[in-house]
């Protein structure tokens, strides 16, 4: 997502019309146009919504009690704590990308595959998405910034095992799968802009168990596509979302507590930001791909 640096832990962006980009119906013709050598210039009016946010922590937290220190290799368990504490901080920031792109309400333009899934060999996967992308360029298009699509893992899988991507023999056997490559071209995006998050997290609740039940955090049947700048510039408000963040590295703290009835180390990582849908226009959330 791009990332706007930003100095307050609140603030406001503004959010510009579609007619912004693309002129209006009832405008006068003297705002945009042709015109006579000489005549008098009219300007037009940008219509503008300016909305407040707050940001958020994402952070993991380790505590360590003395008892566990003192049954382990000081250095590995050290090592080992910094590792797992920077990791659960990746994906508390995951998930705040995930719900900001993946919720249906924090995008004006929302479609279901219906009928034509990429799981149905007689769908046309290439076709579906494309009509999307034109009813998202109305809005979209004249402000700039390139094409992004986000596609989990089972889905990606899917199209790959697709008929319209694969190669078969005479005996009806596939002989190869589809790339991610020929997927992302035949959605006219480039490859490096259609993004498989393939991040798990564990569904249990805190527990010593030396097993853990994962799941992916991108696991729904649906794909998400949109607008986003070329460049991180805070003047591209034109973009379908951004990441308002305080810094660019996250905060490591460390401490100690011994208080008599408590006493254990701790370690922390920090990052503040807030994901937001500054465009909700310049998005689409193509959903039910696959049944």
């Amino acid at each position: 997502v791009p990332g706007v640096p930003f100095t307050s832990r609140d603030g406001s962006y503004v959010q510009l019309d579609e007619g912004t980009f693309t002129g209006d119906n009832n405008a006068p013709d003297s705002e945009m146009g042709r015109r006579q050598i000489g005549g008098k210039y009219r300007s037009f009016d940008f219509g503008t919504t300016e909305t407040t946010f707050q940001m958020e922590e994402f952070y993991a937290y380790k505590k360590y009690d003395w008892g566990e220190k003192q049954n382990a290799d000081g250095p590995m368990l050290d090592t080992a704590g910094r590792a797992a504490v920077h990791s659960r901080h990746n994906i508390a920031r995951e998930l705040g990308c995930h719900d900001l792109f993946f919720t249906t309400g924090n995008w004006t333009n929302a479609a279901t595959a219906a009928g034509d899934r990429f799981n149905n060999v007689n769908s046309n996967p290439p076709n579906v998405v494309r009509a999307q992308w034109e009813a998202t360029e109305v809005s979209a298009a004249n402000g700039g910034g390139r094409r992004v699509m986000i596609i989990p893992p089972v889905a990606m899988n899917h199209l790959k095992a697709h008929p319209v991507y694969t190669d078969v023999n005479a005996r009806g056997e596939i002989t190869s799968f589809g790339t991610h490559e020929q997927i992302a071209k035949s959605f006219d995006v480039m490859p490096e802009d259609l993004w498989v998050p393939r991040a798990v997290r564990s569904t249990q609740t805190k527990t010593r168990a030396m097993t853990a039940t994962e799941a992916r955090i991108w696991s729904e049947a649906q794909v998400w596509m949109g607008y986003l700048p070329t460049t991180i510039s805070e003047g591209e408000l034109t973009a379908a979302a951004y990441l308002y963040m305080g810094s660019d590295m996250p905060e490591v703290r460390r401490g100690e507590v011994d208080n008599g009835d408590e006493r254990y180390d701790w370690m922390r990582e920090v990052s503040v930001g807030a994901y937001i849908a500054v465009e909700t226009g310049g998005a689409r959330l193509l959903t039910t791909v696959y049944a």
